[in-house]
Parts: C-alpha cells; structure tokens; sequence
C-alpha cells in the first residue's frame, strides 16, 4: 500500500478522500491563481523564452503536484475512459474501446486497420490517468505521420494500465496482454511501435528486462517472430528516486521535482524486493550487461529528454545503457525541456509544433520506412 491508512474507492475507481483531505485539496486549489498570478508578473521580467501559456502552465502543474497526496491527486484527475471520450468529442471521433483479458483497455486513436500501430503507455508517475492532452498529443502524431509518409498510415492504441495502489508488475503484465491482443489481430512486430513517456516508459523498459532476463515468478515473454520496429522512451522515468546531477541543478526549473517523483516511486515500489528492483529502476541494475540482447527485441529505439528535467542524467544513463547493447539508440536532450516537454506543449495548447514532436514524427517516418519519395 502507498499510505499508511486503508482507502476505500467509489464506482469509478477513484479514492475516496476524509473531510480534512478535501478541505486540504480546496486549499490548494484556492491559492493557485495567487501563485499563477506571480509567475505570469514574474516572467515577464525574466529572460525565459517561454510564453506565458507555459509559464503559466508549469507552474500551475508544480504547484499542483508538489503540495497533492496520491490519493488526492488521483481524486481529482478523474479516470482515462473520462479523458478519452472527451477527446473524442472534441476531436470529433468515434471512441474505439476495447476490452482486454484482466480488465485493462485499449483506447484507439485513428483506424485500427492501420498499417502501423503504436501501443502508448501515457506518464503520471503510476498515480495519474490518461489525459485528453496526451490523446490530443497522440492524435497529432498520427496525423502528422500521414502527412509525411508515402501513404502508409497509423493508428495509436493507449493503454488503460492500473495505477497505484497496484504496482509491480501489474503494469508488466498488461502491456504483456495489449501486446498479445494486437499482434493476435493480425499486426506483425514489425508494424508495431511501442511508444511510453515518463512512468509509461518505465513499464516499457520493465517488458525489455522481462524478455531479457524472465522474472521466474511471471509468465514468460511474449513470443515474438521479428523484432518490434521501434521503441520511444519519452522522459523515461528509470530511477523512482532521482539520484542524477540534474536532480540538483533542475530542481528550480522542472515542473515536477525529484521530491514529488521519490515519493511517487516509493509508493510503487512499496514491498518489492531488492533483487526485482532492476525491472523497475534501471539505476539498480548492472550497467555492461542488463539490456544485452536488446537488439533482438527492437530494431530501433529513440529516448529523449529535456535539459531542464530533473531526471535528464538519470535518462541519459539509462540511453547508455541501452546504447551498449544496440547499434541504432538516438538520443535527444531538447534545450530548455522539462519533463515530457513536447507533451506539455500540447496540454498548455502552444500553437506551433514543437521541434522535438516533428523529430518524432520524422523518426517514425524513417522507422517505418514510408517516406514520402
């Protein structure tokens, strides 16, 4: 368990919360326009080149997720079935739901029938849902795929993972599971792209280190007959507790800090063994040899990170590591990002494409071989 006291939950799944975290959360929430006041006076006087929207954006998210507890953080972000049928409203499309084995989901974005599909496991530290940005951030992608490529198509699938207080390795096995279902519809691996950011990547790189190193007490590895065409790691959150450089030197500048991701990632590693910590927390596990073999499972992989995330040295190592075992890893530090950044770029509803979501979009391209002649 993540706390020290037994949560009960509603209908939807969400915690309920006692009178004095309510009143506490309603605190929080009446100070914020103070603190967005401030930062918006703030930064027109600083030479930050980032509008106001941002600005604005990112301090609320700081001030949000550094004074919430899980469960209320959890409260009040709703659930991602929410999420997801409010971006299909918005966005004018039929909501594609599927039910897998285990009761997760997979929320569809584009044609199903696609000729490539990518399997997208949102952030949130494993305490928040899907978010209509990330679908709207995920809708971009494929639409922008389409534009570039030589016709070829894609669709995304977001997966509905379990959020604290379940932890390792439910999330594994659910990926597992999405993994199975797509390729079962006739999608072969290489036609799939797996994409994660932040938490979401973490339990990608929990499915590598399972297929390279099988936890005994789980089913095997999914079988694949090719490698997967490509793998994204967007911010991936690989140390629960930030230990980098960067931990210090960006703790002023990220909009979540190493303090609030620690105890995030406490409470999901909560009574997890030592000797399973590398599936987790890639930090923990032998450096020279744990993504040996790699290279077998994906032929191609991308991380990215931002300068001013707080986990930027920690993501580096981890693109290191990976980089060891397989020829074809690009990394890209953006200048200036903070955590997920491009992502974030969508949430704050910037008006022009980020340079690091058109490098996606271009590697993907690339990866799937349909560039435009």
């Amino acid at each position: 368990m993540s706390t020290t006291r037994q949560y009960q939950y509603d209908k939807d799944g969400l915690p309920i919360l006692s009178f004095l975290e309510s009143a506490s959360l309603t605190w929080i929430i009446i100070r914020m326009p103070f603190v967005l006041l401030w930062k918006a006076v703030a930064s027109n006087f600083s030479k930050s080149a980032k509008p106001t929207n941002r600005v604005v954006f990112e301090a609320s998210s700081r001030h949000v997720l550094g004074n919430v507890s899980i469960q209320q953080l959890q409260r009040i972000s709703g659930t991602s079935t929410a999420a997801y049928l409010a971006w299909a409203k918005q966005a004018n499309q039929q909501p594609v739901i599927e039910s897998l084995e285990g009761g997760t989901k997979l929320f569809w974005m584009g044609d199903k029938n696609a000729d490539f599909v990518l399997l997208y496991c949102h952030g949130g530290g494993f305490v928040g849902p899907l978010c209509d940005f990330q679908c709207k951030f995920s809708e971009i992608v494929a639409t922008e795929f389409a534009k570039k490529s030589n016709g070829a198509t894609l669709a995304v699938a977001a997966l509905d993972y379990s959020l604290i207080p379940h932890t390792f390795p439910t999330q594994l096995l659910e990926l597992s599971t999405a993994i199975q279902h797509i390729l079962a519809q006739g999608t072969s691996p290489n036609h799939l792209f797996l994409a994660g950011e932040s938490a979401g990547a973490n339990i990608i790189t929990q499915l590598l280190s399972h297929h390279l190193h099988p936890h005994p007490s789980l089913p095997s590895p999914t079988s694949l007959s090719a490698p997967i065409t490509g793998t994204l790691l967007f911010s991936p959150w690989c140390a629960l507790e930030p230990a980098g450089a960067s931990t210090h030197t960006n703790t002023d500048k990220d909009l979540v800090t190493a303090d609030t991701l620690a105890m995030w990632g406490r409470a999901y590693r909560v009574q997890l063994p030592d000797s399973q910590l590398p599936y987790v927390d890639c930090t923990t596990a032998p450096r020279e040899t744990w993504y040996s073999g790699v290279q077998a499972l994906t032929r191609r992989v991308l991380v990215t990170a931002g300068d001013d995330e707080v986990l930027r040295d920690d993501v580096l190592s981890l693109a290191d590591m990976l980089s060891a075992a397989h020829e074809d890893v690009r990394v890209e530090v953006q200048p200036g990002g903070v955590h997920v950044d491009m992502i974030f770029d969508v949430a704050a509803k910037s008006k022009t494409l980020s340079p690091v979501t058109a490098m996606v979009v271009d590697w993907l391209v690339e990866t799937a071989g349909a560039q435009k002649s």
